[in-house]
């Protein structure tokens, strides 16, 4: 146990110095259709949670953000929401915006077009109801990551944008707040987008980050927010 737990705090240990952006360089140059970061010179950066609604850490989370006066995007999973719909009705109340993040927490992948497009239509349909007002952009962010050209065009045929980001801790399979805020703190540039997990971990991450992110001169916001100033 104690040697594992050696091996990982050296892997990050070499995330936080050795940053690979060249890789996501590529891809955004490869995939301009695909965000992992936005073009601006401003220092506002947007704050991701994946795999919500869940009754206690969305809502935990929720306070949190609210103790900060952050907005983020939240990225759900529709097979969550039947069990935590005053969750999802807390989000909307709060003014967080809400993504995509299909009907199952699977490889998104490994679905089928025809799969793939009705996960996340089913998704666009409980996010966004009649009685919703529907948001300009619509994101989508494919469960864990995956994507190849065939989901670009599923999801654009969809009227989403696909999204990931440039400041990734792996806190999904690394619970380690401290040396994951080390690594966003060190990652961060105008315009990143930071991904977070539906966490306990996630609580921690927030209080070193976000107090150490506003002394940067950094301003945390939603994905359409930082949007509407860059020039992706």
């Amino acid at each position: 146990m104690f040697v594992w737990l050696v091996a990982v705090c050296f892997i990050i240990a070499v995330l936080i110095y050795i940053q690979p952006t060249f890789v996501l360089d590529f891809l955004s140059r490869r995939d301009p259709e695909v965000i992992f970061r936005f073009k601006t010179e401003e220092k506002v950066v947007a704050l991701t949670i994946d795999d919500g609604p869940s009754s206690l850490m969305t809502l935990r989370i929720l306070g949190r953000l609210r103790d900060y006066g952050v907005k983020a995007t939240f990225f759900l999973i529709g097979g969550q929401v039947p069990t935590n719909e005053d969750v999802l009705l807390r989000l909307r109340k709060g003014g967080h915006e809400l993504g995509n993040h299909t009907m199952k927490n699977k490889t998104s992948l490994m679905l089928s077009s025809d799969e793939l497009k009705e996960q996340i239509r089913n998704m666009d349909n409980i996010l966004f109801p009649p009685e919703v007002n529907r948001p300009l952009i619509k994101w989508f962010r494919p469960g864990f990551g995956y994507y190849n050209k065939r989901m670009i065009r599923d999801v654009t045929e969809c009227g989403m944008r696909l999204v990931l980001g440039d400041v990734y801790p792996h806190d999904y399979y690394l619970p380690f707040p401290y040396l994951n805020s080390l690594y966003i703190l060190k990652s961060v540039r105008p315009g990143s987008v930071i991904i977070l997990h539906d966490l306990p971990e996630t609580l921690k991450t927030l209080d070193y980050i976000l107090p150490a992110l506003r002394s940067m001169g950094y301003k945390v916001t939603t994905l359409s927010n930082l949007a509407k100033i860059s020039s992706t």
